[in-house]
């Protein structure tokens, strides 16, 4: 025998009758032959308190809290209903997954999600309002709507709505989900409960006074970003089936797309010429140089590349294969922040090396979390583990970019790209390092690249041992498939392009090369001098030896020669037959 299935209690702050009686109609028509009830407060004093009053006062295992002038739209609203309480903690149809103020909307796309029809009584018709719908339920968010909110009892009794911060009738929702957020519970917006709603928002007076009083109690919560003004166009629908058609996109049912015609839906795209123009101008952090530079790293020249997929793809999750010093990562990383983008990033390394890049010791992940965790840390993670163990802490679909750059044997690099791939998101972008490496017969990188390229939209830059660049995802970004069409129209001037910004980088490492070379054996000298009873010539300034490292290093040069000199001196008082020149006086370094 079956079980019971749970009642679900709708709680309504409503005081116009009309409104009530159609709301209440409207529930009982969609939730026919399931448990369910409507309680009615007329009499609130603020919506927080008449909220809780009516929850207090149901009888339902499951709680919905909504207005009085919606329409449910959905033919099996009780089922989708169901099923987003069955899997989460607390539903509703918009939300944002990165709040940054008293206005879910503030975080703009990509960040927000969901849809509403907005009834036209005119025409009889809906203006849709479509915020993001990539697909039926949009998980890891962080603050939902008050038009319609569902949860269980139980996180209700936890969370509660606040009558003491807020006994009037605005951003009683932010707080509540928002909240619910911070205590762990999962939220989530179901972009496939279809609502309709006859009044839009009103931004008073009153509501300023709620939003400072949100800020005031969550201001040091929330996430940083740009508050961006944005004006939403409405999708006009002439009645509530063709609402209910615009607002049940094909790609929610579609099956996931083999590689192949994930390659030819790309293409097509761009074919189409829907992706837009690319236009190098448009994203000047290409032209920003690092602030984390090893003198080892061949990624270097790269870097300016890194910086673009984050201002390309705007990815949600970034996921790093073999980091070694960080080069690449810190590069990722410091787009993220400047760009204010709101991305998880992971580095997953072990951080003791392999036979490509050598082995070495603790000193090269700790030098690295020094410069990352005071300014990365809040969004950055770095996993000391090997790629098939951190496979498993990331959900299907979810990785938006990859960069492969671990053991670069064919077989090494083929099976990371082959347990990775499933874990990319329908925008994902799957970067390649060495590509163009074929002097080394240990590495196949370009072998697997040959294979990946014919597979899927990519493009690939040559210098710096290569950088393979596959949009693997089904539906990558406008500006994604833009830079694709450009690069593949005019491969020569774009790798042009990006082999100038990165000789700007690559020349920077040279200085600091230098510059620690001469610092090195500066020290060396410096202690000469000191244990030979010689006068000595100083410290030397670091920053003056990267403004100005060649005649800085003629000088060390020239005294190291004369170090040479003094042991040979040195070696024939000890042994007679060794033969011996005066050693040249002592030098200063070179004036600035």
């Amino acid at each position: 025998m079956s079980a019971k299935p749970p009642t679900t209690s709708f709680i309504i702050c409503s005081i116009d009758a009309a409104k009530f009686e159609s709301v209440s109609r409207a529930i009982g028509e969609r939730m026919a032959g399931e448990p369910h009830e409507i309680v009615g407060i007329h009499d609130a004093t603020g919506i927080c308190e008449g909220y809780n009053r009516g929850a207090a006062r149901a009888v339902g295992e499951r709680l919905v809290f909504c207005h009085d002038d919606i329409e449910l739209l959905s033919p099996d609203f009780s089922r989708r209903l169901a099923a987003g309480l069955d899997a989460y903690d607390l539903i509703g149809v918009a939300g944002t997954d990165r709040l940054i103020g008293a206005n879910w909307r503030l975080a703009a796309p990509p960040h927000i999600f969901g849809q509403v029809a907005h009834t036209i009584p005119e025409s009889g018709g809906y203006a849709v309002d479509q915020f993001g719908i990539p697909r039926r339920a949009i998980e890891n968010i962080q603050a939902l709507d008050g038009l319609f909110i569902a949860t269980r009892r139980e996180v209700w009794e936890k969370i509660r709505f606040d009558e003491e911060t807020f006994p009037g009738w605005h951003c009683y929702d932010l707080d509540f989900s928002f909240r619910a957020h911070l205590a762990g519970f999962r939220l989530v917006v179901c972009c496939d409960i279809l609502l309709g709603h006859s009044s839009p928002g009103l931004y008073t007076k009153v509501w300023e006074q709620d939003a400072t009083a949100f800020l005031k109690k969550h201001g040091l919560r929330l996430a940083s970003g740009v508050k961006r003004g944005m004006q939403l166009s409405s999708v006009y629908a002439a009645d509530k089936a063709d609402a209910v058609r615009l607002m049940t996109p094909w790609w929610w049912d579609a099956p996931a797309p083999s590689p192949a015609s994930a390659a030819t839906m790309a293409r097509d795209l761009v074919a189409d010429n829907h992706g837009g123009r690319f236009d190098a101008m448009q994203h000047p952090i290409i032209f920003d140089m690092p602030r984390m530079l090893s003198v080892e790293s061949a990624w270097a020249p790269l870097i300016p590349l890194a910086y673009l997929m984050v201002d390309l793809v705007l990815p949600r999750v970034i996921v790093e294969l073999g980091t070694h010093h960080g080069d690449s990562y810190c590069a990722f990383c410091q787009a993220v922040a400047t760009l204010d983008t709101g991305t998880r990033c992971f580095a997953v390394d072990t951080w003791q090396g392999d036979p490509h890049a050598g082995f070495y010791g603790p000193d090269v992940l700790a030098t690295l979390k020094s410069h990352h965790d005071p300014r990365y840390g809040s969004f950055s993670t770095l996993l000391q583990t090997d790629f098939d163990s951190a496979v498993a802490q990331f959900e299907d679909g979810t990785i938006d970019l990859l960069h492969i750059d671990g053991h670069h044997t064919y077989e090494a690099v083929r099976h990371d790209f082959e347990l990775w791939l499933p874990k990319m998101s329908p925008r994902g972008v799957v970067l390649f390092h060495d590509t163009s490496e074929r002097n080394n017969p240990e590495f196949g990188v370009w072998q697997l690249w040959a294979e990946v390229s014919q597979r899927y939209l990519s493009f690939e830059f040559p210098h710096a041992h290569g950088l393979g660049i596959a949009a693997v995802g089904a539906m990558p970004t406008m500006q994604t498939l833009a830079f694709l069409r450009y690069a593949n129209a005019d491969p020569e001037l774009t790798r042009v392009l990006f082999f100038e910004l990165g000789r700007r980088i690559a020349d920077m490492q040279g200085r600091h090369k230098v510059a620690k070379w001469v610092l090195g054996h500066w020290q060396v000298l410096a202690r000469w001098r000191q244990q030979t009873g010689q006068p000595g010539a100083g410290p030397i300034d670091a920053a003056r030896v990267f403004d100005n490292p060649e005649p800085l290093a003629h000088f060390v040069a020239n005294e190291m020669q004369r170090l040479v000199q003094d042991d040979l001196n040195l070696r024939q008082r000890l042994s007679p037959s060794v033969s011996a020149a005066p050693p040249p006086p002592p030098q200063q370094p070179p004036a600035r």
